[in-house]
This record gives C-alpha cells, sequence and structure tokens, in this order.
C-alpha cells in the first residue's frame, strides 16, 4: 500500500496520520520530505506524527523524521511519535529513534505534552527584558557603588 498523508489540526499541533509504508521502494520517503518540509516552511512548528496505521518504514522514511525533527529543534518547535507498532517500532527502536524523540502511544496525552503556543515568545521576551533591566539599571547601580553582577533580575520575572 502506498503512503498516504492525512493532514489535521488540533489547536496549534499539525497531526499527520500516515497510513502504509514509507519506503525508498515508491519514493514515499520522499514525498514524507517533502511534506513535513512544507509544513514547517509554512509556520507549522509542532507536529505529530501518528505512525499507528503506518506499515513499513525503512532508512529513506527514518532520515525524513530526523531531518524534520531537527530542523524543528533549530526554531525552537517540536516533533513526537505516536502509536508506533509491529515492524515500524522495531525500526525505529533500531535506529534508537526513540530515545531522543519523545513517542507517545496516547493521542490525549502526546498533544498534552506540547508547550503551550507562547512558551517560546515568552522565554524570548523575558530575557530580552533581563538585558533591558541590567543596560538601564547598570549605571544607577555604579552611581550608587552596587556591583550589577549581585543584582538578580530573575526575582523580578
Amino acid at each position: 500500500m502506498r503512503l498516504q498523508i492525512l493532514v489535521r489540526q488540533c489547536n496549534d499541533v499539525t497531526i499527520l496520520d500516515l497510513t502504509g509504508k514509507a519506503t525508498i521502494d515508491a519514493s514515499e520517503g520522499e514525498l514524507l520530505s517533502k511534506r513535513l518540509r512544507a509544513l514547517t516552511d509554512n509556520g507549522k512548528h509542532k507536529l505529530l506524527l501518528n505512525l499507528a496505521n503506518l506499515t513499513q518504514v525503512d532508512s529513506t522514511g527514518i532520515s525524513a523524521i530526523v531531518e524534520s525533527y531537527l530542523c524543528l529543534q533549530r526554531q525552537d518547535g517540536e516533533l513526537k511519535l505516536l502509536g508506533a507498532g509491529g515492524r515500524v517500532l522495531e525500526v525505529l527502536t533500531l535506529f534508537r529513534l526513540l530515545d531522543v524523540i519523545p513517542s507517545f502511544i496516547d493521542e490525549r496525552q502526546a498533544l498534552a505534552s506540547f508547550r503551550p503556543q507562547s512558551y517560546a515568545c515568552n522565554t524570548l521576551k523575558a530575557q530580552q527584558l533581563k538585558s533591558l533591566l541590567a543596560s538601564l539599571l547598570a549605571p544607577i547601580l555604579r552611581a550608587v557603588g552596587l556591583p550589577i553582577q549581585h543584582f538578580r533580575f530573575d526575582d523580578w520575572l
């Protein structure tokens, strides 16, 4: 059976339901790679690959998953796996991907494991705010004789 990819959305998480084979034989691995790349290029940064109906995967499919995982990591995104079983589970285990990429059996648990939508943005804003506070308060602290290194901005945020 050829690889079929159904894409659905649950809040800010994009779920890809994979059915069939992701193998080099029918260039299905390349189809998966192109679909994952298109989603990340279009701003989708939380991907859940539902592997429950995927019957076979080879190095081409694994390569597509790893490539997408690394791309999303660089963009502060997330990729997680759902429902791997049978031969697919064996291959993922062989490549030790389950040690690196979070994997779930239950879809609700998988969806709940993604960071809130504004997490990365809030983290960045907090870092920018700390930097701004330090630059504004440094001259004042120096003027009164307090070293800025001993001043803790973390307690403010």
